[in-house]
């Protein structure tokens, strides 16, 4: 299309109006010729100042929120549109061709949208995912930079979605992204709330903020599917006008160290990831799949195909008789729920590993140290990502919290190594904190680090 044709009010231009909107791109590094620059004022960077960079990369224009020199190429709309509504208009709203579920909540929303995918596959419909772990294009998968990704990247994989003929899109929603607009210009056909807890409070300051970013989701949704026996859930639930229904209950439960069995309607249910809150996530992808149409019985029939996600109560093969799972619980509540869950079937100790993010919530930080010491029977403190504070700064701030017995041991590896040799067989050792991630973030640097390739090299040591 070609600037005119783009539909927003101009209020300057040194350029041609007929000239075509190339891929639009907010980072000058990502520049490609023929690519239109979006320079805009950020939290801590104004897009504005690498105009002419993006110009000298082979941008054919730049839209600005303000007039810039004249050697520079550029329209200025006004008023300025976000970044959503122009990447939605620009690839034509795919949003709209294809049966939309948004996932929102503390913790779930992987799980969730990791269960939908993969579940709605197996009954012969192609569809895409979006989510913390991975971007998946019917069967091409990328790898994901954030749990939703920013307004231009996700239209951009939407259209490709769109392209590949998915009828379904399964994302996690954020309330980073919400907050921000990231996913405005999208209705969705379906919402989940799964739960809301203590995180984030150092972007949202309070849990009302949180809630309310959450909120918003539900004011884009057709029909809300509601976890109601969580509180916030259930004041969502009283407070939205939009169609709504509860997550359906399920009976006889059954737990296993490596898988959880319930019933749900007249089927009987098998999910290979150990844990009450495993039972809650299947059950909210049950009743989004029944929702959009599917038989509880053709779901049940391939449920026990899918495969655990990565990082979620991650079975790792260490030593007969001593359970290993890694999980990416970094929230009190996460924490809880994980231990709690492995404490259901643990048959002699529960050993956790366990630390905090730099530069995030810190009163979050002695909250977790009591719930890992309260729960677990040994806990070892370490670092998870520190970022830009000091682990040891951390690891300070959590133990206050620490009511049982614990040991702190600053580096990571050291830490899993420690556990592992304090287990004994019907030992259950879960690491918390990093789930899928395989890196650790140190002052801005990355640092490979998987626990998976940890515990293997444990088994020759030990």
């Amino acid at each position: 299309m070609t600037i005119k044709q783009f539909g927003f009010p101009i209020k300057y231009a040194n350029v041609s109006l007929d000239n075509y909107v190339g891929r639009l791109c907010i980072d000058s590094r990502e520049i490609r010729a023929g690519d239109t620059f979006i320079a805009q004022k950020g939290l801590t960077v104004d897009g504005h100042s690498f105009a002419a960079k993006a110009v000298q990369a082979g941008a054919a224009f730049v839209i600005a929120q303000k007039p810039l020199d004249e050697d520079i190429p550029h329209v200025v709309f006004d008023p300025f549109p976000t970044l959503a509504e122009m990447a939605a208009r620009y690839y034509d709203y795919p949003s709209k061709k294809m049966k939309m579920v948004g996932v929102t909540g503390t913790n779930g929303k992987t799980t969730v949208t990791h269960i939908l995918y993969e579940m709605t596959a197996r009954l012969g419909y192609k569809c895409g995912l979006i989510g913390t772990n991975r971007v998946i294009i019917g069967t091409d998968e990328l790898s994901a930079e954030r749990t939703t990704p920013d307004a231009q990247r996700l239209q951009e994989t939407l259209d490709k979605m769109v392209r590949a003929d998915c009828e379904y899109c399964f994302m996690e929603v954020s309330s980073h992204a919400l907050d921000m607009g990231r996913v405005e210009g999208i209705q969705y056909n379906m919402a989940i709330f799964t739960n809301l807890s203590q995180d984030h409070l150092d972007f949202h300051n309070t849990m009302e903020e949180y809630y309310l970013a959450k909120r918003k989701l539900f004011d884009m949704c057709d029909l809300a599917v509601v976890n109601t026996a969580d509180p916030y859930g259930a004041r969502l639930f009283d407070e939205i006008s939009t169609d709504k229904i509860p997550i359906e209950t399920v009976s006889g439960i059954e737990f296993n160290s490596d898988c959880v069995r319930f019933k749900i309607k007249n089927s009987f249910v098998t999910w290979r990831t150990p844990g009450k809150f495993s039972v809650d996530n299947a059950a909210a992808a049950l009743t989004c799949g029944k929702a959009l149409g599917f038989s509880v019985n053709d779901m049940a029939g391939v449920f026990e195909n899918i495969p655990p996600v990565k990082g979620r109560m991650e079975p790792v093969k260490y030593k007969d008789g001593i359970t290993v799972l890694i999980d990416y619980a970094h929230s009190p509540d996460a924490l809880k729920n994980v231990l709690l869950s492995a404490r259901e079937f643990t048959e002699g100790r529960l050993i956790c590993v366990m630390g905090c993010g730099g530069n995030r919530d810190k009163e979050k930080r002695p909250v977790m140290g009591a719930t890992a010491t309260e729960i677990s029977d040994y806990t070892v403190v370490t670092s998870d990502n520190p970022r830009f504070e000091e682990p040891d700064a951390i690891i300070k701030d959590i133990t206050p919290g620490c009511k049982g017995e614990y040991t702190a041991i600053t580096d990571r590896r050291n830490a899993i190594a420690h556990a592992l040799s304090y287990a004994k067989s019907g030992d259950v050792v879960l690491l918390c904190g990093k789930g899928h991630e395989t890196y650790q973030e140190i002052a801005g640097h990355k640092y490979h680090m998987d626990e998976r390739e940890i515990v293997r090299e444990c088994v020759t040591k030990h």
